[in-house]
């Protein structure tokens, strides 16, 4: 684990990291520190006031109305106690196949014949065309309460990466949350995006459950649907690790400092771990006749559940 973000708004290391927490060199990717940046700084006030608890709230909804249509076939112990949140950008734009139409009319074909006359070269460019690719369109991305689209939310962003100031999301409604932050959905034609042919692709940065898809939905084209390959995310999810912090935990003296004794379950391909601040990784043993007199105290930790690492 590179690190998390508290309650709160607070940007900490594993409770096992002996490093001093560093955002800008803890992650090392420029748009997921953006993103870690954007929640720090919209949710901490100098007044201490935090409404963390409001974008999570929005995670939470908006992942509880996502299923993708074959999230069975992807085996990861991670899942079993969380929902994997893919950092992806993307770049939204209108495009034509070919040239655009050209004005078929009478006026506007004598106007091209006299700017032919006028010009050497005359393009196809330059011909009579009302100004058209110029039209405003909107297209939506999500589909609000479909269970096989995975868009959670995004930020559109400028040239410099820098993120907008609200989160938008299409899966949460706007009864769910309240906050200023957050643009939750509100209406059929809600959160569209204007654009045109002439206009720059916007640049936007997603949070999405990697197995849906994403849909891009505009009033003149089909619904355009786009997914992540399963091999840029499938090793990512085996490499996940899982870890919980145990407090109390009755442990015999004799055993103090040298191991952890508890009953845990086989999980096959995956190792259990232990570590606490007092002793740092101990090894972890079933015991099966244990003394109930014997002298006992209670200690505090985490346990971590971790693939096992294979030998090649």
């Amino acid at each position: 684990a590179v690190g998390y973000v508290d309650e709160n708004a607070n940007w900490k290391l594993p409770p096992w990291s002996t490093k001093v927490p560093d955002l800008q060199n803890d992650i090392t990717n420029d748009y997921f520190q953006k993103v870690v940046s954007w929640i720090i700084s919209s949710y901490k006030s100098s007044l201490g006031e935090v409404k963390i608890a409001s974008f999570l709230t929005t995670l939470q909804t908006s992942l509880n109305h996502i299923a993708p249509a074959d999230a069975h076939l992807y085996d990861s112990k991670a899942i079993l106690m969380g929902r994997p949140i893919a950092v992806t950008r993307a770049r939204l734009s209108l495009q034509l196949k070919g040239t655009p139409a050209i004005d078929q009319g009478w006026s506007a074909l004598l106007t091209d014949m006299k700017a032919s006359d006028a010009q050497v070269n005359m393009k196809h460019s330059n011909r009579t065309k009302r100004n058209w690719t110029a039209v405003k369109i909107p297209v939506r991305l999500g589909e609000h309460h479909q269970l096989n689209d995975g868009l959670i939310g995004y930020w559109l962003g400028d040239e410099q990466s820098i993120l907008s100031p609200q989160f938008i999301t299409p899966e949460t409604s706007s009864e769910e949350v309240s906050d200023e932050s957050i643009q939750a959905y509100a209406g059929e034609n809600f959160q569209s995006q204007w654009m045109s042919l002439e206009d720059k692709p916007l640049n936007i940065t997603m949070l999405v459950d990697p197995r849906g898809a994403i849909h891009a939905s505009t009033g003149i084209l089909p619904t355009k649907a786009i997914t992540i390959t399963p091999s840029h995310y499938l090793e990512a999810f085996k490499k996940m690790s899982i870890w919980f912090h145990i407090s109390p935990l009755l442990q015999p003296y004799d055993q103090d400092g040298q191991k952890i004794i508890t009953d845990l379950p086989e999980v096959p391909d995956y190792q259990w771990k232990w570590w606490d601040a007092n002793n740092g990784n101990l090894p972890l043993k079933k015991e099966e006749h244990q003394n109930i007199h014997t002298a006992s105290y209670l200690i505090d930790g985490w346990l971590s559940l971790e693939p096992k690492e294979t030998k090649n």
